[in-house]
């Protein structure tokens, strides 16, 4: 903390103050104005993050940069998160009571898991350096990403064909149904299609950059991310479809040209209405669409559905709620502490549950128990489809001493990206599974660590296996 206050100038003093003020000023309008320690407790984190998320709206952070978007995922979870529920009396979980004393208290761990994360993060930062950066063996890189793209269209057809089609899965519970019965390694194959069609694409651009203006190459990268998304769109999966739509973005971004933070903020805002429209789209079918051009329809779907867009992208985005009700089920007593089950179960879950019957259950089953009582997991269709941040799962875990672990080491994975984002050569072959690692470690946080480690199986380990095999010298840290 010293060394960030030490490294602050006049731009992060401006931002950092416009974020203190506007919370302040909501604070003391809402019932926590009345709670100095946890005003306290919301105010820091709104100071601190501010300045990061200031820092990379004047450019001074890349637009990948794990960091500063960490920092809006964190905003949204520790201050807007409590401050939105509060103000609309409005919980997605279940509540003896809108308890300003145990919102009050996720605040506060809040602000002391964000120290340990800085801490972690920084600690990275000194510590490791990548020093030789990862050729490129141009004959057998053509030669491995095609044997892999062919694997992955073969997978893609038949892992279609398990769910019954391409609109079938749209349905969530088919969804698990399929990798319940055993086809999770079957969409892992089959994600090699959209892995090895962006490593095509970076190898291409490598080779071919001047001879083709950025104006061509976009159009290139343009149409491998509607084909590589089009046959994820269907999967029921907003993740599916907005790692498809960086991953090639990050790519030209590098290679190519820099994106501007004004053209990524008018991407976004688009993708978020998307998605909006795509998830009433997989509850309420075709009706959806006709709300965009008819406010009656639209009005009355919103009611029945009891979101909005700005509801839907807080949500998303935000977690609070759910740790809000892990703190109270375990303060009341009616959960006890786990000492580490569902961090056990993470790494398990690739095992099906019919070769291991008794294997652990994860945070999604024993949160769902907690929502709608003991063994409601077993009940496909009430399955929750919410999740903690890491505090929450850490808290449910260990405890107090489990949120300091836990978010130290969210640090240390966001400051291990950061480095291969700013170590890397510009053509270094690193920056192919750089998006996969990002997600990974945005996930680690806003996610349970089942989630993150799923995602590592789908997109990581896919790539971070191609750019092994295809790089003729690995890098050495120090």
């Amino acid at each position: 903390m010293k060394v960030f206050i030490a490294g602050l100038d006049a731009m992060d003093v401006f931002f950092g103050m416009v974020g203190g003020i506007i919370t302040s000023l909501i604070i003391l309008f809402s019932p926590f104005g009345n709670v100095p320690l946890t005003f306290l407790a919301l105010l820091f984190p709104s100071l601190v993050l501010s300045v990061i998320i200031g820092r990379w709206i004047s450019g001074r952070y890349d637009l990948f940069d794990p960091l500063p978007i960490l920092a809006i995922v964190m905003l949204s979870n520790m201050c807007i998160g409590p401050l939105w529920m509060l103000y609309n009396n409005d919980a997605i979980m279940p509540q003896t009571h809108l308890n300003i004393e145990h919102c009050g208290m996720v605040v506060i761990l809040s602000s002391m898991g964000l120290i340990f994360f800085l801490f972690g993060n920084k600690v990275m930062e000194k510590t490791i350096r990548f020093k030789r950066k990862w050729n490129i063996s141009w004959p057998k890189s053509y030669v491995i990403g095609t044997a892999m793209l062919v694997i992955g269209l073969i997978s893609s057809y038949y892992f279609i064909r398990s769910l019954g089609g391409f609109f079938e899965m749209m349905n969530i519970a088919g969804m698990r149904e399929t990798v319940t019965r055993g086809y999770g390694w079957l969409r892992l194959l089959a994600d090699l299609f959209q892995s090895s069609s962006y490593f095509l694409l970076f190898l291409w651009i490598n080779k071919k950059r001047k001879k083709y203006t950025d104006f061509g190459i976009a159009v290139i990268v343009i149409i491998i991310c509607l084909i590589c998304t089009s046959i994820v769109f269907f999967r029921g999966s907003r993740l599916a479809i907005l790692i498809n739509v960086l991953w090639p973005l990050y790519i030209y971004h590098v290679l190519v040209n820099r994106i501007s933070i004004k053209k990524m903020v008018v991407l976004v805002s688009m993708l978020a209405t998307l998605f909006f429209y795509y998830e009433l789209y997989k509850t309420y079918g075709g009706v959806a669409f006709r709300t965009l051009t008819h406010h009656d329809i639209r009005k009355d779907l919103y009611s029945k559905a009891n979101i909005t867009i700005g509801k839907f992208i807080l949500l998303e985005t935000g977690r609070f709620d759910v740790d809000r009700f892990i703190y109270q089920e375990v303060s009341m007593g009616r959960q006890p502490i786990i000492c580490g089950q569902t961090y056990l179960q993470a790494p398990l879950q690739l095992i099906p549950r019919f070769l291991w019957k008794d294997r652990p259950y994860g945070m999604m089953e024993i949160l769902t128990d907690m929502q709608f009582g003991k063994n409601t997991f077993a009940a496909r269709e009430n399955k929750t489809g919410v999740l903690p941040t890491a505090l929450g799962e850490a808290f449910l875990n260990f405890w107090i001493p489990g949120i300091c672990v836990s978010f130290f080491f969210v640090g240390v994975f966001c400051g291990l990206a950061r480095k291969l984002l700013y170590d890397a050569n510009r053509y270094d072959i690193r920056h192919f599974f750089f998006v996969p690692l990002l997600l990974v470690v945005v996930l680690l946080y806003d996610a349970s660590l089942q989630v993150a480690i799923a995602n590592f199986g789908f997109y990581l380990a896919p790539a971070l296996l191609i750019a092994f095999t295809s790089s003729r010298r690995k890098a050495r840290l120090q």
